[in-house]
């Protein structure tokens, strides 16, 4: 049976660039990756489905068949351990802690803003790509047509909104969407025992991820 290593992560933690930190290990498959801006982004084995929005309650009916090299398969993941245990019951999970202080929410909260708002895609898949995972439907071909031209996402939030692509309005939608959902709100809290590591958002302990090397090698 194929073996995984869960990077369990909200929404803006950094999960997809640890993903590929902690693949680059001997005992790992490497994951596929490139950098756009100042974000990574991956191709797991899985396919994303653990990242997706629209296979948020369907992930566990459309997993691919992986079949065992020897080696962890890490797939970042927002869905947390209690949620893929059921699935895959012998691996081993990273979860980045949701910060707990009104600070680093806020902090959180700027990231967002700034690396993924503030940044764009290279193609017109990508896009439509971005638009499905926020669900939004394009209705016409004037619609794609601006999206296509778009200088980034907050200007795809703002034409999927009806609105103006103003600093105004960006600040609206973002205070709607992201600052609303992180702010007062809590997400991924553990606490490390046989099977899982945590890190803390804000300040990531990576020496802790020594503790892989020792946990994957009881495992295999």
């Amino acid at each position: 049976m194929a073996k995984f290593i869960f990077v369990c992560y909200d929404h803006g933690t950094g999960g997809e660039g640890l993903s590929v930190k902690i693949s680059k290990r001997d005992y790992c498959n490497p994951i596929e990756s490139y950098k756009q801006d100042n974000r990574t982004f991956t191709s797991d084995v899985l396919n994303k489905l653990l990242l997706k929005s629209s296979t948020e309650f369907t992930w566990n009916k459309q997993l691919p068949e992986i079949k065992d090299n020897g080696k962890y398969y890490v797939v970042p993941s927002h869905r947390q351990p209690k949620e893929i245990q059921n699935s895959f019951p012998d691996s081993i999970y990273v979860v980045i802690n949701f910060p707990i202080t009104s600070e680093l929410k806020k902090h959180l909260c700027t990231g967002i803003k700034e690396r993924v708002w503030y940044t764009s895609h290279s193609n017109l898949k990508e896009k439509m790509g971005f638009c499905t995972e926020y669900q939004y439907t394009i209705n016409s071909q004037e619609t794609l047509q601006r999206i296509n031209k778009a200088v980034n996402n907050a200007e795809i939030h703002c034409i999927m909104n009806g609105m103006e692509y103003t600093e105004e309005n960006v600040d609206i939608l973002f205070h709607k969407k992201v600052i609303n959902a992180k702010i007062g709100n809590s997400g991924m809290r553990y606490e490390d025992n046989d099977k899982i590591i945590t890190l803390e958002y804000g300040n990531k302990n990576f020496s802790k991820l020594d503790r892989l090397d020792e946990i994957c090698i009881l495992h295999r």
